[in-house]
């Protein structure tokens, strides 16, 4: 059986995952779109886009936070992968991304897991954030450039921000 990681920030850390959402919340106009929080765990990143003005429903493995009991049934215009991907193999990826509705913005946030931000997040108390990873960086981006047409790119050391479409 797979194990699921999900993350609950400890004090120090929530700067670290504030600072991901707040590059998130930037990257486009969420007002009125009906955004899809896929892996979205306990909700930090929903209540910063309703703050925005966006309609977000989470779709997540753990039924009791998830608001969907399938993604599929949701009119999303948004999907967002906030470091949820590098927990499923590269097949399940590629499924996933042939079954997202066409002409639908998605955004893609991943750790660069170097050993520079293996060390940062030791030092934000998560002693082992990468062990339950199956599908390393590199593929991830590999995957998404095979299977989405890239719009933005940009690196911020710590993780990587995509926004694609899928067409």
């Amino acid at each position: 059986m797979r194990k699921f990681f999900i993350t609950k920030p400890n004090l120090i850390s929530r700067i670290y995952f504030n600072f991901i959402y707040n590059k998130i919340s930037e990257l486009i106009d969420y007002k009125n779109l009906n955004v899809l929080d896929f892996g979205g765990g306990y909700g930090y990143l929903k209540k910063k886009l309703i703050s925005k003005g966006a309609n977000v429903k989470i779709y997540d493995v753990v039924k009791e936070l998830s608001d969907l009991d399938d993604y599929k049934d949701f009119k999303y215009e948004v999907v967002i992968f906030c470091q949820v991907l590098v927990y499923l193999k590269a097949s399940e990826i590629s499924v996933l991304f042939k079954e997202l509705k066409k002409n639908v913005l998605i955004i893609s946030l991943f750790s660069t897991q170097t050993i520079l931000s293996k060390i940062l997040a030791f030092l934000l108390g998560h002693k082992n954030p990468h062990k339950y990873t199956i599908t390393k960086p590199d593929e991830e981006e590999s995957l998404i450039k095979k299977n989405l047409k890239i719009l933005k790119y940009k690196n911020y050391f710590f993780f990587k921000v995509i926004l694609a479409i899928k067409n």
